[in-house]
């Protein structure tokens, strides 16, 4: 009975993520490819449009081209990802970065003992591991300052509290990762423009590198706000639950 009840929860985990994937990755990826060949962009997505709506009812190419397409937006959105954390992700945290006055403190959760210890013991790794370099090093490397390592910290407990509302409280934890897959999709439509802006200045006219440049704030932007929600919301969801293994969400709250 039991595994016969954990197939539909399994299949109701599965659906969130892959529309996280299509919304973090497959629609920056997909920006960035049509912005990269298309010449004229507005006369491309009219003659898309024209095409798609000749080739309605679907035929077999235009099936087969749409996925050959969203099969090549997600592996662009996925290196995005990547460059975007690095490249704005980084830098946002360096400016803006999560303190512990921002987030409940780990020993104050009534969450498993071993969770605790395992969040507690992240910052006491850091903090070791911050001793361990010279004065030089943490003056040149920017990712090793305070205020980074000690948000760093509290995102990586953040992610390991999210696991854990998986299984206490799937629907709070579909809200945390919609808001991981929207910072995401933020901080990725963000250096899609930067690149479209470096390789598009020759022969774009004002409007579009306008446009690029008030995209590329917006990304920065929208990936600042739901990184602060995606992480902080993860201590605040973990807070509504009974010390006990099988408590359901408290009503105090």
């Amino acid at each position: 009975m039991g595994v016969e009840n954990s197939v539909p929860k399994q299949i109701g985990g599965a659906i969130p993520h892959f529309w996280f994937d299509v919304l973090g990755r497959i629609v920056p990826g997909a920006f960035l490819l049509v912005g990269l060949f298309s010449e004229d962009w507005q006369q491309s997505l009219t003659s898309f449009v024209h095409k798609f709506a000749a080739d309605f009812p679907l035929t077999t190419h235009s099936v087969g081209f749409f996925l050959l397409f969203s099969a090549a937006s997600f592996f662009v959105g996925h290196f995005l990802g990547i460059l975007s954390y690095y490249f704005i992700a980084w830098p946002v945290a360096f400016l803006w970065p999560i303190t512990e006055r921002s987030v409940q403190p780990p020993r104050e959760l009534p969450i498993p003992n071993v969770l605790k210890n395992c969040l507690e013991r992240f910052m006491s790794e850091s903090e070791k591991s911050a001793g361990k370099h010279s004065k030089a090093y943490q003056l040149l490397a920017f990712w090793d300052y305070s205020r980074i390592r000690t948000h760093k910290v509290i995102a990586k407990q953040s992610e390991a509290l999210a696991h854990w509302l998986w299984i206490r409280g799937p629907e709070l934890a579909i809200l945390v990762s919609r808001w991981a897959a929207d910072s995401l999709a933020g901080r990725s439509v963000a250096i899609a423009s930067v690149i479209l802006l470096t390789s598009k200045w020759h022969g774009t006219s004002w409007q579009i590198k306008s446009s690029l440049l008030i995209l590329f704030l917006c990304g920065v932007m929208t990936h600042y706000h739901y990184r602060n929600k995606n992480i902080t919301n993860a201590f605040y969801f973990s807070a509504m639950f009974d010390p006990n293994p099988g408590g359901e969400p408290s009503r105090k709250l």
